[in-house]
């Protein structure tokens, strides 16, 4: 292709600049073809500019061109950047409750030492009729037991400031536990081999209780 008298500031053909048909669509997104080379159908733009570079003819361009791209890579650093630190801070603030699900203990055993670390918050965001209290983890947390992400603990122990009285009878003198997201085989598989006798509860598709009843 010829390159255009109008683009006579930008370097002739074979000295860096070349002539390129863009659409029309193109042409109206592409600001400079009207100052720069003066053409209603052909704009400048750098042929092969990686071997025909000349900076003095052909460095507007190349930046408007190679602008997008810079900016979609670091568009695309700035995600992986937050992604790993993410990770890596649920990693270093990871606070497994495998110990505590041994069903050795009692919910105030259980529940107290969470809200002291402030993993847990402190009053809960559910109370059944049966006295079980569902605390959420605080924002930041990240709790595992057995492997598995914590939605949820929950427990209840009689005449304990920490717990709130449902509205029908409570469903034992202390129970606590954790709800973790698994399947309930799964979730079994794990705490069985971790020793421990506690109760596995089916509570929705991949949503597991795992439950100590001292009663």
């Amino acid at each position: 292709m010829r390159a255009s008298k109008g683009c006579a500031a930008w370097g002739r053909r074979g000295t860096g600049c070349g002539v390129i048909k863009l659409s029309q669509r193109a042409l109206k997104s592409t600001s400079w073809i009207g100052q720069n080379c003066r053409l209603s159908a052909f704009p400048c733009f750098p042929v092969k500019f990686s071997l025909w570079y000349r900076p003095s003819a052909c460095s507007p361009v190349v930046k408007l061109l190679m602008k997008p791209r810079v900016k979609h890579l670091g568009h695309a650093v700035r995600i992986g950047l937050a992604v790993l630190i993410a990770v890596t801070s649920a990693h270093a603030s990871a606070y497994a409750l495998d110990s505590l699900l041994d069903c050795k203990a009692d919910a105030h055993a259980f529940i107290a030492p969470l809200q002291q670390d402030h993993v847990i918050e402190a009053t809960p965001m559910r109370v059944e009729a049966n006295s079980i209290n569902a605390f959420k983890p605080t924002r930041g947390s990240h709790l595992t037991a057995f492997d598995f992400g914590v939605f949820a603990v929950v427990g209840f122990q009689k005449d304990d400031a920490i717990f709130k009285t449902g509205s029908g009878a409570p469903i034992a003198e202390s129970a606590y536990g954790a709800v973790v997201i698994g399947g309930e085989d799964s979730v079994r598989e794990k705490v069985r081999a971790a020793g421990s006798d506690a109760i596995i509860h089916h509570v929705a598709p991949f949503i597991t209780a795992i439950f100590c009843n001292r009663d």
